[in-house]
């Protein structure tokens, strides 16, 4: 009977404590889980841009390379 006192009594004084701090540590874990997401979805959306960007000016660069080399053959065939 004593017992059961003591278990009403920590009860009491727990008043929700533990529950309170699960949900707590609860939110916590879920922030850092939508920040890490957040986080490695901007990351990948600026990588892809990166490459976006980079295919381009690669593209920009064979052209203009393949242009001024087509200038340079006609005019040194000309000349000769």
């Amino acid at each position: 009977m004593a017992v059961l006192k003591n278990l009403k009594w920590l009860q009491a004084m727990e008043n929700g404590v533990y529950d309170k701090v699960a949900e707590y540590l609860m939110l916590i874990g879920r922030t850092e889980l939508l920040t890490c997401s957040a986080t490695q979805t901007s990351f990948t959306r600026i990588r892809d841009q990166a490459q976006q960007v980079r295919g381009v000016s690669q593209l920009f660069l064979t052209t203009f390379d393949e242009a001024l080399t087509q200038c340079l053959n006609t005019r040194l065939i000309v000349t000769l």
